[in-house]
């Protein structure tokens, strides 16, 4: 499939450049031809004028002028042919490059994009076949047990259940993703901050009560899609319950300044993330080393964090990461947007 892709890149790459190539040089052959006119009619006007001044001071006997003036004109629009024919070779190399780098550098996104998308379809189609694996696998089993009970139907069926609702889980992160890939702007409107932090938390049902939080004395609203802001917080503390000690607490504190509307910063007690995999955690089915190599009961796909930075994107929201491993994760969102 790379293969491909890249032979039509290439293919695409050459015809755009010829593309470009062909409308330089047709402008430049143009602009050429009307230069040699212009110079030629010119050369001519001057020269003519010169003879006429000069035959009226002097007469020369057997002397043809008209055939001297004649061949300096010939000369001269040889000479200017050759700047010409030299020029437009220059011309021919230097477009030639600068077409091919425009076209590359027009091409690159969509080179990007296909690389992404394969690798979005190769790795939604791992996660979908891991948990349809582990199905057929027990089904199987428990229908070559001919001695199989009642409680170990149930247990299978219990098991199935499970990854029917991991199933169910990815399906609905992948159709947000595409719904935020097309969508345009989000509407904003002014929200209190508050409010929409007390929603997110209430979102985590029973793992509210390890979740500690601190709010400024004054209220603090500001411009924003409350419904996206409430995803982007239930995302990001859902990954801290996750990855965070067992009954340690979530933080979560609000707080502004003259130039931030608004700073929401979500801490835990946890593996932590290593420094050098913090810019990739938000790309989509990324997971820290750290995170893959330790047993946590319901672990994502590496799905929810994309989905935040998106939304936050689109709110011109920044999230900014700090971590130390076993120690401390911080969250920041960040308004830069003015009330």
């Amino acid at each position: 499939m790379q293969d491909n892709l890249k032979k039509t890149l290439n293919y695409t790459t050459i015809k755009l450049t010829a593309w470009y190539l062909a409308i330089i040089m047709t402008m430049s052959i143009i602009f050429s031809f009307a230069i040699f006119q212009i110079s030629s009619s010119e050369m001519e006007m001057r020269l003519s004028d010169y003879s006429n001044n000069l035959l009226s001071y002097i007469r020369v006997e057997n002397y043809d002028l008209s055939n001297s003036l004649s061949e300096r004109i010939e000369a001269y629009k040889r000479q200017l042919i050759l700047v010409l024919i030299y020029l437009n070779i220059a011309i021919l190399g230097a477009g030639g490059l600068t077409s091919f780098w425009f076209a590359k550098r027009i091409l690159k996104p969509i080179e990007e994009a296909h690389i992404a998308q394969g690798r979005f379809i190769s790795d939604a189609s791992h996660e979908l076949r891991t948990p349809l694996a582990s199905m057929q696998a027990e089904i199987e089993v428990i229908l070559r047990d001919k001695n199989a009970t009642k409680a170990d139907l149930i247990e299978t069926l219990d098991s199935n259940l499970e990854e029917v609702k991991k199933l169910t889980n990815l399906s609905s992160l992948l159709l947000n993703l595409s719904k935020l890939s097309t969508n345009g702007s989000l509407k904003k409107e002014k929200t209190d901050i508050v409010e929409i932090i007390n929603q997110a938390i209430s979102s985590q049902k029973k793992l509210s009560d390890r979740i500690e939080v601190s709010y400024p004395k004054e209220d603090i609203k500001a411009i924003t899609n409350k419904d996206a802001l409430i995803q982007i917080i239930s995302i990001i503390t859902d990954n801290a319950l996750k990855y965070s000690k067992p009954n340690s607490k979530i933080k979560i504190s609000l707080t502004k300044t003259k130039n931030v509307p608004f700073n929401i910063s979500i801490s835990n007690q946890g593996i932590g993330i290593k420094e050098d995999q913090i810019p990739y955690i938000f790309n989509r089915f990324y997971q820290a080393s750290n995170s893959r190599t330790t047993s946590i009961k319901g672990k994502g796909y590496g799905l929810g964090l994309s989905i935040a930075k998106e939304l936050a994107d689109k709110l011109n929201l920044e999230i900014l990461v700090t971590s130390k491993i076993n120690q401390t994760t911080i969250f920041s969102i960040i308004s830069h947007n003015k009330s």
